[in-house]
């Protein structure tokens, strides 16, 4: 086997020299003395915040404990290169390595940036094991060498990429702020004693998508485009993640259209953040139209003083979504009652109020939307970083 050239000062190093896995368990996690818990489903990717978490007086299984500046990285199911950064201290899901940089090898704050990158990230997938929840292994692991630059290098990454994160949290601050904006303007005008209230299926239509089979996946050359619960995203944003391809054949009338109001139907989410969230499609490829599965449903504007705009910020009334999810079902996933659904009472103005409030909320998801632009660029910017940095190229 040929040795990989490397730049001045860089080294192939194993994983178990640059890192170790803290295996701390907690068997009692209500008598663990802390009061945070992080599931694999509070991390994120292209992040190294950890924003959600849990509680341990809702966890009955042995869990580990992690400390401030520990790396809690989702072992299980890596393809989606979560994890996050401890500020305190807490215990999180047995599924995840709690990792500690050696400082004398790897700078602990370079260590969350490395384990998002594409050379380990790639990797980490060809050592998963398991169908289903492909897991990684912590003794295959440490044995896996990796590139790795020398401290002063990792220095300037940190440094660097950093500077791009503190960027980001800027604009998710701004995007939060607006977001109450658009739900305080909402409340004003939609939620006052004075309103008429009608039967959301008195002026809208829902329509629930279609079943599929995991069997029908085909790719994007041999089937037909197809939305899934993942093309909507926790904040109500479109994600093309949530485009597949299958090859069944469906009719004419469960094809998505651009500017369609979606919500989904499902939830996988902890304390159901996700039912009922409504988001627009905005289309893909010109002539190109997916169908849309059961996970989700569209809604249709049927009366005059209604439209798709304007349900959008009615579906995400605080009340609304606080109703849609008492109205979901199951212990795991959770399902929408669609027929209780339609039974919820909406606001409905007159024409002119109603576009006066659509005139000022547009202007906030205008602004809005500029933010979560920026977000996207900087994300983007952010993974070309690293991939430059740890290629060591000397340019950036």
């Amino acid at each position: 086997m040929t040795k990989p050239f490397l730049p001045n000062g860089w080294h192939l190093v194993k994983f178990g020299r640059l890192a170790e896995s803290i295996t701390e368990r907690v068997d009692d996690p209500k008598a663990a003395g802390v009061n945070i818990y992080v599931g694999l489903e509070h991390l994120d990717s292209d992040t190294t915040k950890i924003s959600r978490f849990g509680t341990p007086e809702d966890i009955e299984a042995s869990k580990l404990r992690f400390y401030p500046g520990d790396v809690i990285y989702a072992r299980r199911r890596a393809y989606q290169r979560k994890l996050g950064v401890a500020e305190v201290e807490g215990i999180c899901s047995a599924h995840a390595l709690v990792l500690r940089a050696r400082p004398d090898v790897c700078v602990p704050e370079f260590l969350p940036y490395f384990l998002q990158s594409d050379q380990f990230h790639e990797r980490a997938l060809s050592i998963s094991v398991g169908s289903l929840s492909p897991t990684i292994n912590w003794k295959t692991l440490v044995a896996q060498q990796f590139v790795l630059p020398p401290i002063a290098e990792q220095h300037r990454i940190v440094s660097l990429v950093s500077a791009i994160d503190n960027a980001i949290s800027k604009h998710e601050f701004a995007v939060k702020k607006c977001e109450e904006a658009i739900t305080a303007t909402s409340v004003e005008f939609l939620e006052t004693s004075t309103v008429d209230k009608k039967k959301l299926n008195k002026v809208a239509n829902i329509e629930r998508g279609v079943s599929y089979k995991s069997s029908d996946y085909a790719t994007p050359d041999k089937g037909r485009p197809f939305l899934t619960l993942k093309a909507v995203t926790r904040d109500g944003q479109f994600s093309p993640s949530g485009i597949k391809w299958v090859r069944s054949e469906f009719a004419t009338e469960n094809s998505a259209r651009p500017g369609d109001l979606f919500f989904a139907n499902t939830d996988l989410t902890p304390g159901r953040l996700l039912v009922g969230a409504p988001f627009f499609f905005p289309g893909i490829k010109e002539n190109e139209d997916p169908c849309f599965s059961m996970d989700l449903s569209r809604v249709r504007a049927v009366d005059s003083r209604v439209t798709n705009e304007y349900l959008y910020f009615v579906l995400n009334l605080p009340r609304i979504r606080k109703e849609m999810r008492r109205l979901t079902g199951g212990s795991t996933v959770g399902h929408l009652r669609l027929r209780e659904v339609a039974e919820i009472e909406v606001p409905v103005l007159d024409e002119a109020t109603r576009d006066h409030f659509l005139t000022l909320s547009r202007k906030l998801v205008e602004f809005q939307s500029g933010h979560f632009r920026h977000i996207h660029l900087a994300k983007e910017l952010r993974r070309n970083l690293v991939e430059r940095c740890l290629g060591g190229v000397s340019d950036v």
